[in-house]
């Protein structure tokens, strides 16, 4: 079986799942931490804010916890969860390149009965439009596109 009909006929049932991640490389490293800083600063009135034609349901700070060793990770991101499911999470990493990287996560769920042929930029396209206009990245960056994007 091709794989191409593996995922329409997978997507047909479970739906599909639409992902992004979009770099911003090489940001002036102060640029990056207010944006970041501003940001975070907004977290605790995040919730039930309209973003993307979608409503935040929980916007935070979040932290990972090694399931092998129990280790903690604090400060991974701030994550915006939706009410839809869908949600983005900003990353700062100064490693890799002069400046620092903003990463932005951006996921979205598409049910079996929705449009499940979309590019994923497309498909996230109001997310990546949310996501600038939360936190500003074009006008604290001066960047007006990502650099890379996976």
């Amino acid at each position: 079986m091709l794989r191409a009909t593996l995922m329409e006929r997978h997507w047909a049932t479970c739906g599909r799942h639409y992902y992004s991640r979009h770099d911003y490389e090489g940001v002036e490293k102060a640029a990056s931490a207010e944006l970041y800083r501003a940001l975070q600063n907004q977290l605790p009135q995040l919730a039930g804010q309209p973003l993307a034609g979608d409503r935040i349901r929980l916007a935070n700070e979040f932290s990972f916890t090694d399931p092998v060793d129990g280790a903690t990770s604090s400060s991974q991101g701030l994550r915006m969860l939706l009410e839809s499911g869908s949600r983005m999470i900003f990353r700062i990493s100064d490693t890799g390149t002069p400046g620092a990287n903003l990463r932005l996560y951006l996921e979205r769920h598409e049910p079996n009965s929705g449009a499940l042929n979309l590019a994923p930029q497309a498909a996230l396209a109001p997310l990546i439009r949310g996501a600038d206009q939360l936190s500003g990245i074009r006008q604290r960056t001066g960047m007006n596109a990502f650099i890379v994007i996976t």
